[in-house]
C-alpha cells in the first residue's frame, strides 16, 4: 500500500463511495519517506509535512507526532522514514497519526549521561 494508491481511490470515486473504499485502510500503519518541510507544534502535538518540492509524489503527507515522539523530528535536508496510523485520506492528502521516526539513520543522537 502506497500513498499514491490510497489517493487514487478518490480519483475514480467521490463522496461516500470513495470513503467506503478508503475506510478499511484507516487505522493501518503506513511507512513514508521524505524530507521534512513545514512543522507546527504546541508542545503536545507536532504537525509535520514533507517538503513537496523535494518529493516526486504529488501526495501531501501530514504527520501528527504526540508528546516526545516529535522531539526526533528536525528540519533536515536529509530524508527521514516515518511510520504512522492512517487517520484520513482525501484526493490529495494523507494524514497519519501517532507517528514515529523509524529510520535509525536519521534519529537524533541520545545524550549519554
Amino acid at each position: 500500500m502506497t500513498p499514491e494508491f490510497l489517493v487514487s481511490l478518490y480519483e475514480v470515486h467521490v463522496g461516500r463511495a470513495a470513503h467506503a473504499l478508503a475506510s478499511p485502510y484507516l487505522g493501518r500503519l503506513l511507512r513514508v519517506t521524505g524530507r521534512i518541510g513545514d512543522t507546527v507544534g504546541n508542545g503536545r502535538l507536532l504537525i509535520v509535512r514533507f517538503d513537496r518540492r523535494a518529493s516526486p509524489s504529488a501526495v501531501r503527507i501530514e504527520m501528527w507526532f504526540h508528546g516526545r515522539a516529535g522531539d526526533r523530528v528536525v528540519r533536515s535536508p536529509r530524508e527521514v522514514m516515518v511510520v504512522g496510523s492512517i487517520h484520513g485520506v482525501t484526493r490529495s492528502q494523507i494524514t497519519l497519526d501517532h507517528c514515529v521516526v523509524e529510520s535509525e539513520a536519521y534519529r537524533a543522537p541520545v545524550d549519554l549521561v
